[in-house]
């Protein structure tokens, strides 16, 4: 055999073998991206309704929204402080967090937890709809049809 033939072939070989680590990496990376979008909007709570626990939170003036997310997660309301951030953010309440002391319990949803830290009334959803164009509150006489 000569030594160009072995040559083309060893190089073939490389680039196939590159075209499938490119291959995994992004069937790897595309089904991690998908199950974590799929788990901010679909998340469990951390517990059930049996084993829950009572859990104290303090909201303080001026804490930021990943400041928030870090402490749900440090106090066992959520299981990842990057997704109940996302979460946050993909809600109504992620410019209406309210300081205060909260009794949150892990059988809560982020969502629940967030419609109690965060407070929506007409005024907000007005201003959220000057600023997307769109009203963010639901016709009851439309639900169903």
């Amino acid at each position: 055999m000569n030594s160009k033939f072995i040559l083309k072939v060893i190089s073939i070989l490389t680039r196939i073998l590159l075209i499938l680590v490119v291959i995994a990496a992004a069937f790897l990376i595309g089904r991690k991206s998908y199950e974590f979008g799929y788990r901010v909007f679909a998340e469990e709570p951390m517990t059930d309704t049996e084993h829950a626990k009572k859990i104290n939170i303090q909201i303080t003036e001026g804490m930021s929204n990943k400041e928030i997310a870090n402490m749900m997660e440090e106090k066992g309301l959520s299981r990842d402080a990057r997704l109940f951030y996302i979460q946050m953010l993909c809600s109504d309440y992620k410019k209406t967090i309210q300081p205060g002391l909260y009794i949150l319990s892990t059988d809560m949803t982020a969502e629940e937890i967030l419609s109690i830290i965060g407070q929506v009334n007409e005024e907000t959803k007005k201003a959220d709809s000057d600023d997307s164009g769109q009203s963010s509150s639901k016709d009851p006489s439309n639900i169903g049809k």
